[in-house]
């Protein structure tokens, strides 16, 4: 029932609003080339026109168009990401399989082991994509290069198969959340049935020394915090294999980028979100936390499957093009509210992966909106995933956790 319930509400929020912009894609297609006399302004041949033809269209609903032989079409080319997210969600249950024992309600032994070893696999895939397929040749946007049989977009960078260690490291975050949970509630519990004993003073060498050693153990966490954010910052410049500039500078570097780029990105964001949702990072936590944030949070998914139309297809009645994300996120509001119940999304929230499989009624909340992408309200004492701020009233934004590169 809960893997049904999360593929629900999954399929609510990311099909009817995909199907609403393969309409306004091809409306608008179909507009400017009304206004321009028959010739279009798109900036690729037929850009628009070839979402007229259903052999382009069938992979995108059916969230294929990211594999070998159907990543070749123009029409809605930014979708191959929905693809991978769907994908994913479609593989968890058996990665979730691999680290937690459902007949136990625990994790298995060696379950981060195992999740540290999948994301190193997702380098060992890039490897081979870097040297066997490409010929140690990096696909860059600006210039636009070719590295593989693909015209447009390679398969080292849109096949789930290179893109699917962020998501491992989500879940790694998820399950850390959970436990985290259940040995506070355990450590409540015991601190509550020993007031007595740490009343007459029985207690109070021990818990003086488990004080400074959780102590010391914070600093070494604020120092760690501090690499991950620099680290964040210097990939966020350097780029993950895809900048030309980077490139241009050090070859091998951009090489490196290309192969454990994303990797340690989406470890970095996990652990972020980790620690944003137990009391660290407190001013990054206060700044993502502001309300202004939510509303964007809503407006991420169809922004995202919208902002082609303005970039591509009305450049030549458009110039000024510094605009156009404004005007994709006023259109994709718009479309949200015809499409969606915004307070019934408010209410349901979003539900994280790791938790919906493996339980059936817990959301969860958290107290900055990073965290919030991964986590909705907690209803239950069994989360997987802790509230940093019960007592908060606000509900958890609905957004997509989509692109962590």
């Amino acid at each position: 029932a809960a893997l049904l319930t999360f593929y629900i509400r999954r399929w609510v929020r990311i099909f009817p609003m995909l199907v609403t912009a393969l309409v306004a894609t091809i409306a608008s297609c179909q507009i400017s080339m009304a206004a321009n006399g028959g010739s279009g302004f798109a900036i690729f041949p037929l850009a628009g026109q070839q979402c007229e033809d259903f052999a382009q269209v069938w992979p995108i609903l059916l969230f294929v168009n990211n594999l070998p032989s159907l990543s070749n079409a123009y029409c809605m080319i930014q979708t191959w990401s929905v693809a991978v997210e769907v994908q994913m969600y479609l593989v968890s249950p058996l990665v979730l399989w691999m680290v937690y024992s459902f007949k136990q309600r625990r994790p298995r032994r060696g379950c981060y082991a195992m999740l540290a070893l999948l994301s190193a696999a997702n380098v060992g895939i890039n490897a081979v994509y870097l040297w066997v397929v490409q010929g140690g040749e990096l696909f860059f946007f600006a210039p636009h290069t070719r590295v593989d049989a693909n015209p447009l977009l390679p398969q080292s960078y849109v096949a789930t198969w290179t893109r699917f260690s962020p998501y491992v490291s989500g879940m790694a975050a998820a399950l850390m959340q959970w436990e985290t949970n259940r040995r506070g509630k355990a450590s409540g519990s015991a601190t509550h049935g020993g007031v007595a004993d740490a009343a007459t003073g029985h207690d109070e060498a021990e818990m003086k020394r488990r004080t400074r050693k959780a102590a010391s153990f914070e600093r070494w966490l604020t120092a760690l915090d501090m690499v991950v954010l620099l680290t964040v910052g210097a990939l966020l410049f350097v780029g993950v294999g895809t900048n030309h500039l980077t490139y241009e500078t050090s070859p091998m570097l951009a090489r490196l980028l290309f192969l454990c780029g994303r990797v340690l990105l989406g470890w970095c964001v996990a652990h972020i979100i980790y620690r944003c949702n137990n009391g660290g990072m407190r001013t990054l936590n206060a700044l993502l936390s502001i309300s202004l944030f939510y509303p964007l949070a809503v407006l991420s998914y169809g922004a995202y499957l919208l902002h082609m139309i303005f970039v591509i297809f009305v450049k030549g009645v458009d110039p000024f093009q510094a605009i156009s994300p404004l005007k994709s996120m006023w259109v994709s509001w718009s479309v949200f509210n015809v499409s969606h119940c915004p307070e019934k999304e408010r209410e349901k929230g979003v539900t994280n992966a790791f938790s919906n499989l493996i339980f059936a009624d817990t959301r969860f909340q958290c107290s900055s909106v990073i965290c919030r992408c991964v986590c909705a309200e907690m209803r239950s004492g069994t989360s997987p995933c802790a509230s940093s701020s019960p007592s908060s009233p606000r509900p958890s934004p609905t957004c997509s956790s989509r692109n962590l590169s």
